[in-house]
């Protein structure tokens, strides 16, 4: 039913995947890895249990890593 309703056309896990992703991509842009912020910290942040999965995801959305944003 969400999913017919959803002007993306997508479901209520991939919904929130999204949100969250686009929380911790934010996060990314405003941190600073010389004050000791870290994707694995900042995944844990948006709920991702893995940074590894994370960062798989991230890719899949933005198209570089998670680490080369932090990184910049």
């Amino acid at each position: 039913m969400f999913r017919a309703f959803s002007p993306l056309g997508r479901g209520v896990a991939d919904t929130l995947r999204a949100t969250r992703l686009a929380a911790a991509h934010e996060d990314l842009q405003r941190a600073d890895p010389t004050r000791g912020d870290t994707v694995r910290e900042i995944a844990h942040r948006w709920g991702f249990a893995s940074p590894s999965r994370f960062a798989a995801h991230y890719r899949n959305a933005y198209g570089v890593s998670p680490k080369w944003v932090l990184d910049r």
